[in-house]
């Protein structure tokens, strides 16, 4: 089988790290040609759980692409897919967004070229395509390109960098389409074996389920 060189970088954003495209460097728009590069680009799947043969390194929050391109849209600049890769199974899901990489989203935009951004602050809008939501991205730029060195710190990364701020415009209902998919602040299930418990149902950027510890 011979080779094929397709352009794209490797990017942190928050706690997790991604491989970013740009969609006028892929080879096909076809979603399940999609799905089998980027599994391979990933190393997916992997029985070791080690994804040796890609850019992945084992565990969920760096198993993952994603595709960015100019936006058509009055309200955004980029429009940005994500893409995350199950480890151990040959399993591309497209249905939700990754918060730690929309951090990303902006300088990766700014460092390719996508957008030409002033020196000091800008402001970069993001049209996040699994979920239909508008992010805007404000971060500092110094000689055309994004500031990377900075006093800022977040839990889980070593080290400080310059800081990204990400204001998420109207997120409720980003997988389910309600804030409160279930219409209840709070709901009860029974688990077997360990009975009723209380449990919040959020819909906000992302579905989550709140309880108790």
């Amino acid at each position: 089988m011979t080779q094929r060189w397709i352009k794209a970088t490797y990017y942190r954003g928050g706690t997790s790290k991604g491989v970013f495209f740009q969609k006028k460097d892929l080879p096909t728009s076809n979603q399940d040609e999609l799905n089998d590069l980027f599994l391979k680009v990933i190393g997916s799947p992997d029985s070791n759980k080690r994804q040796l043969n890609g850019m992945g390194g084992g565990v969920s929050s760096v198993s993952k692409c994603v595709i960015i391109s100019p936006s058509d849209r009055d309200d955004a600049d980029v429009d940005y897919n994500f893409i995350q890769i199950a480890i151990d199974k040959p399993i591309a899901e497209w249905n939700n967004n990754c918060g730690n990489l929309s951090g990303a989203v902006g300088p990766y935009a700014v460092q390719e070229g996508i957008i030409k951004a002033k020196e000091g602050e800008n402001k970069i809008r993001i049209y996040q395509v699994n979920t239909d939501k508008i992010i805007h991205s404000t971060f500092n730029v110094k000689d055309g390109k994004p500031l990377i060195e900075g006093e800022y710190s977040i839990a889980g990364v070593h080290g400080t960098g310059s800081k990204v701020r990400l204001d998420y415009l109207e997120p409720g209902g980003s997988g389910t389409g309600k804030l409160l998919p279930t219409g209840n602040v709070i709901d009860e299930i029974e688990i077997k074996d360990f009975g009723k418990i209380k449990i919040s149902i959020i819909d906000a950027a992302t579905p989550l389920v709140y309880l108790l510890a």
